[in-house]
């Protein structure tokens, strides 16, 4: 269960999977920790599940005459092992789980706690009522000598002319001294009780409210085994989470800047500044250092009758509220205009990023489609090759025919001819393309190597033939 718990919680807050993984900037424990503790406060699934099994501990408490409580009594119970709330791990079902909250360190016997008036309704020995636990625990060997072990407090303790006085069903005499001194302590501690008219009212020791909730249980289990830290971010309510969310992740520096992608082994075009283009783009320079960030916190402190103020951190501009001399409603105001200019800042910056991916974006799709232009071109080039040496040889010019034929052309004496419109308009687009063709091709390359001269082999047509043939998959795999 909780396997299946804990990848849920990935997927959906982390958003990565088995198959696809995805860059998860903050610890899971960061996450589901809550505020004061320097976390989000997403909580776990585990820990509410504990608190929902708690709520049958209070259920069974609160529900004596229950059908189902007696049904749940009468198969987990077991003289040889009295327990307040019985589990029998050997049994089958969901009963059995709620033995996971002793095991995760929730003590339910200290929390659920009867306030005690008539006694009528709290067992003397099983219930906690007094003594800071059930009195079975701390009283073991007079609860192994009693009659009745699930006897109520009104059936062991009676008020007298406003005395309390006692009233044993012993299975028989205490004798050893052991036994004494536990019922001389439990008479002690029995002398302060006062019992008055009217129902026992069952208590939540953790709330303040005295009331069991859910969200109390979860919130105890939570801060169980955690240490705040010197620093916490301050949340503010007034904004939405999502605003929050921002400011908190740029203080832990774990927002998408391009350093921390870079860190990341991610590729990045630059990990200077997108605004100043000047110094390396972190949380820490985006929102304190950079000239927009500083002009900008400029005017707002202007326009919130603030006095000159210096940040040395992205820590002082979040507690700039703490700093001034507005009352409790107007500072978290200010707390609040804060937050929303940083998540503002970290939007316009992410136009600005997109703004540059998409010049580069377009600049890609127009090199490809001059490609495809190319490639369309080379491929008629290819059909047409024969027809174009035919038309060559009918040719008025006999020395450009020559020159051709034998191989060999000047560039300098074929481009005036280009200019004039001599030859075929295909083959002088090829002519000016073929500096630009990809080097990484194996044939054109090693023909370019060979004719390190101002001179143009006819012979490139074959390997031409060849990259067109080659350049057929590229241009399916870009669609």
């Amino acid at each position: 269960m909780e396997k299946l718990c804990r990848a849920f919680e990935e997927s959906v807050f982390l958003g990565g999977s088995e198959e696809k993984a995805k860059v998860n900037w903050v610890a899971w424990q960061k996450l589901v920790a809550p505020h004061k503790y320097g976390g989000l406060g997403f909580g776990s699934l585990r820990d509410t599940n504990l608190a929902l099994l708690a709520k049958w501990w209070w259920r069974f408490k609160d529900e004596k005459d229950g059908l189902w409580r007696k049904v749940i009594w009468s198969l987990h119970h077991s003289s040889r092992s009295w327990q307040s709330i019985p589990n029998t791990v050997s049994f089958t079902g969901p009963w059995k789980h709620t033995q996971k909250l002793i095991e995760s360190g929730v003590d339910l016997w200290r929390a659920i706690k009867h306030n005690v008036r008539s006694g009528v309704d709290t067992l003397f020995w099983l219930d906690y009522w007094i003594g800071g636990e059930p009195l079975f625990i701390r009283f073991s060997l007079l609860f192994s000598i009693e009659g009745l072990k699930l006897c109520s407090v009104a059936d062991r303790l009676v008020m007298v002319y406003g005395v309390i006085c006692s009233t044993w069903g012993w299975s028989r005499a205490p004798g050893s001294i052991a036994e004494v001194e536990e019922l001389r302590q439990l008479l002690v501690l029995c002398h302060s009780v006062v019992l008055n008219p009217g129902e026992d009212i069952l208590t939540w020791s953790v709330d303040e409210d005295e009331a069991f909730s859910v969200k109390s249980l979860k919130n105890s289990l939570a801060e169980a085994g955690g240490s705040a830290p010197d620093y916490s971010f301050a949340w503010n309510n007034w904004v939405p989470k999502k605003v929050n969310v921002v400011a908190w992740r740029a203080e832990l520096e774990r927002l998408p800047t391009f350093v921390s992608l870079a860190a990341r082994n991610l590729a990045v075009t630059s990990n200077f500044c997108p605004f100043c283009g000047e110094v390396e783009e972190t949380a820490e320079h985006l929102f304190v250092s950079c000239r927009l960030a500083q002009e900008l916190w400029q005017v707002i402190t202007q326009w919130c009758k603030l006095p000159v103020f210096f940040a040395f951190g992205f820590r002082d501009i979040v507690e700039m509220h703490k700093f001034s001399i507005f009352p409790k409603k107007e500072a978290k105001a200010l707390h609040a205009v804060v937050l929303v200019t940083v998540r503002r800042l970290w939007k316009a910056r992410n136009a600005r990023v997109k703004k540059i991916f998409e010049n580069v974006a377009r600049r890609f799709e127009n090199a490809v489609s001059c490609f495809k232009e190319l490639i369309n071109t080379l491929r008629n080039l290819k059909e047409r090759k024969e027809q174009w040496k035919m038309e060559m040889e009918e040719d008025e010019d006999e020395e450009l025919i020559g020159s051709i034929t034998q191989g060999l052309i000047d560039p300098y004496k074929l481009s005036h001819h280009i200019e004039n419109q001599d030859l075929p308009k295909d083959f002088s687009l090829i002519l000016y393309h073929i500096p630009r063709l990809p080097k990484t091709h194996q044939h054109y390359w090693a023909a370019w190597k060979h004719n390190m001269h101002p001179f143009v082999r006819l012979s490139y047509l074959d390997a031409i033939t060849d990259f067109i043939d080659s350049s057929d998959q590229i241009l399916k795999g870009r669609g």
